[in-house]
């Protein structure tokens, strides 16, 4: 909790009548104690294994269904609580994958993936392989990585995997575009390392989407803000030249 200067009135939880310091300081939106901040958590099916620092900060849970432990941002389980969803993504990829596989029908895959092929995945992705989340290991099914830099711990899908970890995405000027000189190789989004591939929306967005579209596509596709998890639609050549909400006013921040 950060402390105030002499005679400073401290910063109060928003809930009613709760009347204890709040955890982070805030101008507009709403802020709470740390045990409400706990409880929170807790209905979003976690349990904080660290301290909290802010509400952007990647903290330390453990999932109260399945002890998946994972890093979660507070902002992002806010999200989660008012869909109705439990945040742990371990429970929610499982249910993900079985659905998936029963509107496939007949023709769903069901070769177990092989331990060696996903440990080698991941570590060629800048992660540590820790586990897989189910057994029998299927198609779509989520694995416990750890990332080789940030130490994040994480569960997804052994094609969000492939995306590495969001805290590479941080280009150089020089390295904006892919295209070599003379080279008529399209510009493929997915290969920019733009900071703009932090807002592409992997839950919302297909994967054909991902693999084909260009960094001056005038297609929409779905975005979601990494800092405050706002989800929203807008042009992805747009999103190249100023990633931001539609309407933003520049002096707004997240």
């Amino acid at each position: 909790m950060r402390s105030t200067s002499p005679g400073k009135t401290p910063q109060l939880c928003s809930e009613r009548d709760c009347g204890q310091p709040a955890a982070f300081p805030t101008r507009t939106k709403s802020t709470w104690c740390d045990a409400h901040i706990t409880k929170m958590l807790r209905e979003g099916g976690l349990e904080p294994l660290e301290p909290f620092t802010k509400p952007k900060a990647w903290r330390l849970t453990r999932c109260l269904t399945c002890a998946c432990e994972a890093h979660y941002r507070f902002e992002y389980t806010l999200e989660k609580n008012a869909y109705g969803e439990a945040t742990c993504r371990a429970c929610y990829w499982r249910q993900w994958a079985r659905e998936a596989r029963q509107a496939m029908a007949a023709y769903v895959d069901l070769r177990p993936i092989p331990e060696a092929n996903a440990r080698e995945h991941a570590e060629k992705n800048g992660y540590d392989y820790l586990s897989a989340l189910t057994i029998p290991s299927l198609a779509d099914d989520p694995h416990h990585v750890r990332c080789r830099y940030c130490g994040r711990l994480s569960a997804a899908r052994l094609g969000d995997i492939g995306f590495g970890c969001q805290c590479q995405i941080n280009p150089r000027r020089e390295r904006q575009t892919t295209k070599p000189a003379g080279s008529k190789q399209r510009d493929l989004l997915k290969d920019s390392q733009l900071p703009v591939l932090d807002w592409w929306d992997h839950e919302q967005n297909n994967t054909a989407t991902w693999e084909t579209v260009t960094v001056k596509a005038r297609r929409e596709a779905a975005w979601r803000c990494p800092d405050c998890g706002v989800r929203f639609r807008k042009r992805i050549l747009d999103m190249v030249n100023m990633c931001e909400w539609p309407g933003v006013r520049a002096e707004t921040t997240c």
